[in-house]
């Protein structure tokens, strides 16, 4: 959900003033917002560079999106992928997502 469509969701609902529709609404929005931060959160290798080592989801032309391992190394900054071979062609880089919450049994 976008976050006109959740806008939308929530005025009605707001009109109405019905608690579960308030928390039904609120998680649209919450939704909607987290979508659209985690599509903000990919940086030019033109910009900026991470501040430390470590793996990353990349996106490199050609290629495609994939993770790869960051390092600084004497002022120089290097791509890895899965070998030694340093790669040149990333065009933007950011952070690994969380990993899921592990569910509670019921």
């Amino acid at each position: 959900m976008d976050i006109e469509k959740a806008i939308e969701y929530l005025t009605p609902i707001y009109n109405s003033a019905s608690l579960e529709g308030y928390q039904a609404a609120l998680g649209a929005v919450l939704n909607a917002a987290r979508k659209q931060m985690e599509a903000e959160k990919w940086m030019s290798v033109k910009d900026a560079f991470p501040d430390c080592g470590g793996r990353f989801l990349v996106y490199e032309p050609g290629v495609g999106v994939y993770d790869a391992f960051f390092t600084p190394q004497n002022g120089r900054y290097f791509w890895f992928r899965d070998s030694l071979t340093p790669r040149n062609g990333i065009t933007h880089w950011m952070p690994l997502p969380e990993p899921p919450v592990k569910e509670e049994s019921q």
